[in-house]
């Protein structure tokens, strides 16, 4: 998706399933559903990550993995954008999990360093991912 950019997660509402520091990637031409995590933001500026419970013309219904912070109900009216979620990850998970480990060099390193460049790189560039 030309249209995709990556944002870093700030707070443990979502934890353990995204972990603050973690990016997530937005991909626009995905329809929000439930079930699925996505990007909210709403008319105020206010931004976060959580679970889709449910969505239609009154309330947007969403949920936090972390229990401390439950469930958020929304004006429908007061959402600006709800954006899927279709990549997360911690980098330095991807590389244990392509079984790369830091501290040592290997070929495919340069790949994940370029991956972590384009997600900073487009986290910077997209205004509805901010």
């Amino acid at each position: 998706d030309p249209n995709a950019c990556a944002l870093r997660v700030v707070g443990d509402s979502m934890h353990p399933a995204i972990r603050h520091g973690w990016y997530v990637v937005i991909e626009p031409s995905i329809d929000p559903r439930h079930g699925l995590y996505v990007a909210v933001e709403t008319n105020s500026g206010k931004r976060m990550v959580k679970e889709l419970l449910s969505m239609d013309s009154d309330v947007v219904r969403l949920e936090s993995v972390n229990p401390k912070h439950g469930r958020t109900t929304l004006d429908a009216k007061e959402v600006k954008t709800v954006q899927a979620v279709t990549i997360l990850n911690e980098l330095s998970a991807l590389v244990r999990s392509l079984g790369y480990y830091e501290g040592r060099c290997y070929a495919h390193h340069a790949g994940v360093v370029a991956a972590r460049e384009e997600l900073r790189r487009r986290a910077r560039r997209s205004p509805t991912c901010r």
